[in-house]
């Protein structure tokens, strides 16, 4: 065996003979192409499956080394308990100033000054809280809400619905998922080089086991014996072998002889060779063990041609997605949704993320409100500014 076939098939094969002594191919059942494809076909997908399961295993251990998650999405998740908080200061916030207009009138004037005075500083804490918490929402409400078109107002974005989804689709299938996207993609994740490879060492596992090359044998004998036993066939030889004999020279001597026994001899010549037929699927040695010597290199030259069969399909696959429109599957998929599903599509998966948007607008209302109350905390709040947004250049410059 070559040298670099030997290094090619070994590791496989260790696997190969493993995995037949727990799943077997099936026993052929009858002697057609169906039977044989059935079988081998199923008992290749078998081992192609077991040959990725390093591969799975790789793929699993590098999402365990993944980094982990940005320290800003923990702090996210400890900010938005505080949602509900203001959420309850924003009602709370109302309430109050819908009792204060009344207190005036139950009070006595001197006891709702000093009320007043009081409260001013919570007032204005949770008044800001509320409102940069409350803005918030209505923003963020006011870009989905309402969803349909009124005198008043209309969510923007069903307000645009038509000219998004239309810009969505051109934006996704020209960013995102375009022909040579798919081909770069392909080349730097490795994925059909892992493939190919998986395919090759899968393939010589299978074409070299004797179990194979028996079944490929009879095949091709049946094959051929139906062939040479079809009424079609034999006319077709007898035929040729006529005009062979029919073409025997006829000049000189010789030429006269043959050509007064061509007509005894021609029947005659022509059913030997047509009884001969039968034997010939018993008389391929010669052609089986070429055959043998192109399976056994079969899976060296697929190892030697990998990376122009890499670039082949990788271009094929390329050009079937360039003659897909693919802007105009995604706008028609797009268009046949209404607002709530085109709201879920875009903020589905960044509720948390919106969610803090609102919060944010609470927790930077309320430290203005401190600053505002507490001129000391002013410098605090500034250095900390300062100093947060000096260590964010800081780790920046080192990623």
């Amino acid at each position: 065996m070559p040298a670099d076939k030997q290094q090619l098939t070994t590791k496989p094969m260790k696997s190969f003979l493993s995995m037949s002594e727990a799943t077997p191919p099936e026993p052929l059942e009858g002697s057609g192409f169906k039977s044989f494809f059935h079988k081998w076909l199923n008992h290749f997908a078998q081992i192609f499956e077991k040959a990725g399961s390093e591969t799975a295993a790789a793929e699993a251990h590098a999402e365990a080394a993944a980094p982990k998650k940005a320290f800003s999405l923990a702090i996210t998740k400890i900010l938005n308990l505080l949602y509900w908080p203001f959420f309850v200061c924003g009602i709370a916030f109302i309430l109050w100033i819908l009792c204060d207009f009344t207190l005036p009138y139950v009070l006595d004037p001197s006891k709702y000054a000093a009320f007043k005075q009081s409260v001013a500083p919570w007032e204005s804490i949770i008044g800001s809280a509320a409102v940069g918490f409350w803005t918030n929402w209505l923003a963020i409400k006011m870009i989905f809400h309402p969803r349909k078109r009124n005198l008043v107002w209309q969510g923007l974005i069903p307000a645009r619905r038509d000219e998004l989804v239309k810009e969505l689709a051109g934006g996704i299938s020209e960013k995102l998922f375009s022909g040579s996207i798919a081909r770069e993609a392909l080349q730097q994740s490795g994925l059909l080089r892992d493939v190919i490879d998986r395919f090759v060492l899968s393939i010589g596992n299978v074409t070299g086991t004797a179990e194979f090359r028996d079944d490929l044998r009879q095949l091709i004998k049946h094959e051929v014996a139906k062939v040479l036993e079809h009424p079609d066939t034999k006319y077709a030889i007898r035929d040729i072998a006529g005009n062979i004999i029919d073409n025997w020279g006829d000049a000189g001597l010789e030429g006269w002889i043959i050509k007064k026994i061509k007509p005894l001899i021609r029947t005659w010549i022509q059913d030997q060779v047509v009884n001969t037929l039968p034997s010939i699927p018993d008389s391929m040695g010669v052609v089986f063990e070429k055959l043998d010597e192109a399976l056994d290199a079969l899976p060296s030259y697929l190892a030697r041609e990998s990376a122009g069969i890499e670039t082949t399909i990788t271009t094929i696959l390329e050009k079937g997605l360039e003659l897909i429109d693919v802007e105009a599957i995604i706008s028609t998929q797009l268009s046949k949704m209404d607002e709530k599903e085109l709201e879920d599509l875009l903020t589905g998966n960044i509720s948390v993320e919106i969610r803090f948007i609102q919060t944010s607008g609470g927790i930077f209302g309320a430290l203005v409100a401190f600053a505002v109350q507490l001129p000391i905390l002013r410098p605090v709040l500034l250095f900390l500014g300062l100093g947060l947004w000096g260590l964010y250049r800081v780790s920046v410059g080192k990623n």
